[in-house]
């Protein structure tokens, strides 16, 4: 497991993100992860991103969540299977279901629609057969907030 104390430019950076006081800067991580995270990041990293995906904090599963998606804009059907084995899916479910978190459930859906169309046959098959996800999206479709709609409608095409 790779921490905070270790020299990965990546990791210290994401946790200086963490640990900032303050106001939540949701612009400052999209822009982490769209430039920070393609210069920095290593295939070897991939543990610790889900572990901060999988921890019960807000900041760091969005953070997480947000790295993963930006992640699979690039990746290919092995970094889909390294997020299967890492066993994320039902994690990735039950961000859809908090409604009080629009932020979870739009990347959430964003990085379930990723796996889906980077997945080979097997992989799509075996993200539906968690069953939930059905049942998530269509109950999505009924939100008032327009960008988890959109996230919802493309993962649902």
């Amino acid at each position: 497991m790779i921490n905070h104390t270790e020299s990965s430019s990546f990791v210290r950076y994401f946790g200086s993100i963490i640990h900032k006081s303050g106001k939540y800067n949701f612009k400052k991580l999209h822009r982490f992860a769209k430039n920070h995270l393609k210069k920095t990041f290593k295939l070897e990293e991939l543990p610790f991103l889900f572990h901060e995906i999988s921890s019960a904090d807000f900041k760091r599963e969005h953070l997480g969540l947000v790295c993963l998606r930006s992640l699979l804009n690039k990746g290919n059907s092995s970094l889909v299977q390294k997020v299967m084995d890492a066993h994320l899916i039902p994690k990735l479910i039950s961000f859809l279901e908090r409604d009080n978190s629009p932020e979870l459930q739009i990347n959430s859906a964003w990085v379930l629609t990723k796996l889906a169309s980077k997945g080979t046959y097997e992989q799509i098959i075996s993200v539906i057969d968690f069953g939930k996800i059905l049942e998530s999206m269509v109950r999505l479709l009924n939100t008032n907030n327009s960008n988890v709609l959109i996230a919802v409608n493309f993962l649902i095409l």
